[in-house]
């Protein structure tokens, strides 16, 4: 369940090259940040989060987020964004740095379904059914 985040470094022509080749990961998911569970109900807040498809919740650094498998509309048949002059702040403030090209682990520990949070509460001696 819990994997850690991978840091790189990387040069400017390794950048540019990554952009061209990663086939847009960041462009099909979005995430949001959320409250950090403390109750029952807040507990089944994410329970019911995680009974959605394409829905997940991880933690990265001590804060909650929702991530959300969701292509971005703008995305053309090549990954390239057909809006780029226009693009969401977001989108031009990606930091390239944290690129998921090779890997998907970005956050501390992930739960894509009821199970694993059901575990991670257990494990962390939380009990509230």
């Amino acid at each position: 369940m819990a994997q850690k985040k991978k840091k790189r470094k990387l040069s400017v022509e390794d950048l540019t090259e990554m952009c061209t080749m990663c086939g847009a990961k960041c462009c099909k998911y979005f995430s949001l940040e959320i409250d950090e569970p403390d109750c029952k109900d807040e507990y089944e807040d994410v329970r019911w989060y995680l009974c959605h498809e394409k829905t997940w919740v991880f933690i990265d650094d001590e804060k909650w987020y929702l991530y959300l498998i969701n292509k971005c509309r703008y995305l053309d048949e090549n990954n390239l964004c057909t809006i780029y002059d226009k693009r969401p702040r977001i989108c031009r403030e990606h930091n390239q740095r944290d690129c998921e090209i090779d890997s998907d682990v970005f956050y501390d520990v992930l739960f894509k379904n009821i199970n694993d949070f059901e575990k991670y509460l257990e494990m962390k001696g939380e009990k509230y059914w």
